[in-house]
């Protein structure tokens, strides 16, 4: 995220201050994906939790390809 920090800043014309607002968000939206992740993986399982996410991320790049 910090090496992004000066392109973002320099495409959105951003203030430091707004900067401050991208970094807090993308933690915040980060932290609430690995709480979930992590009551996921406690419901229904680790190796299932982690099987779904990397087949989806395969097939991301599948098709990006």
């Amino acid at each position: 995220m910090n090496v992004a920090l000066p392109a973002i800043r320099a495409d959105l014309d951003a203030p430091i201050s707004g900067l401050r607002w991208i970094i807090d968000s993308y933690t915040l939206v980060l932290a609430s994906l690995l709480v979930l992740a992590g009551s996921t993986g406690d419901r229904i399982g680790r190796r299932r939790v982690f099987q779904a996410v990397a087949h989806r991320c395969l097939h991301r790049l599948e098709t990006a390809v």
